[in-house]
């Protein structure tokens, strides 16, 4: 099955809305920069980097990921100087994590450089969420080939019901991709934009995503 064409009015309003987040939050970003700055210096690594990047794929394809740098970047260096794969969850789990980068991942927000993946044309605000090379061969040895129809997402359907008992992330996107296959623009865009506005009530609950 070939991929979606996205829509130009899909697009538009990634641009526009990705625009808006970044501008309103300007200030907050600064504070957010200046502060994984800050912690850098505690830790006497003044030149650790601001952002923390991944390989990730969107559609098929391969591109790379921009979060805040919220890990302690000796703690990666040494995990991909011994070659080991990166498990974001492992680092969280073994206190490998900065101080601001546990507030920032208790409220989502280390994910707010993706604006600049979706502003590149990499993601859009909605879709499944991206998932890095072994998750994604996984998926296709499953049979399960969503994530090769459409453009990832920041978030998605499933990560819009977080915690609810009985949502499952395949059969979420496997839902959100047959809406997309089966409506016109316009329906999409109300469907994206009430995925949004569950997402908003899941981050102001402070549950993650």
């Amino acid at each position: 099955m070939s991929p979606l064409p996205i829509h130009p009015s899909k697009r538009l309003f990634d641009i526009l809305f990705s625009l808006t987040v970044l501008i309103v939050l300007s200030p907050l970003i600064i504070f957010f920069l200046i502060a994984i700055i800050v912690e850098h210096v505690l830790r006497l690594r003044p030149f650790d980097p601001l952002f923390y990047s991944e390989e990730r794929y969107s559609q098929g394809k391969t591109f790379t990921l921009l979060k805040f740098n919220i890990f302690k970047h000796d703690v990666v260096l040494g995990m991909r100087a011994r070659e080991e794969f990166i498990y974001t969850k492992q680092l969280e789990q073994r206190g490998s994590v900065l101080m601001i980068g546990w507030v920032l991942k208790q409220i989502y927000l280390d994910e707010l450089p993706q604006f600049l993946n979706i502003l590149k044309g990499d993601m859009s605000v909605v879709g499944p969420r991206p998932v890095n090379k072994e998750v994604y061969e996984k998926l296709l040895n499953r049979g399960v080939i969503e994530k090769t129809l459409v453009r990832a997402g920041l978030t998605g359907n499933y990560q819009s019901y977080k915690d609810t008992v009985g949502k499952k992330s395949d059969d979420m996107d496997r839902e959100y991709v047959a809406f997309c296959m089966a409506n016109p623009w316009y329906k999409i865009l109300l469907f994206d934009a009430r995925i949004i506005a569950r997402t908003l009530k899941v981050l102001l609950l402070a549950r993650g995503i």
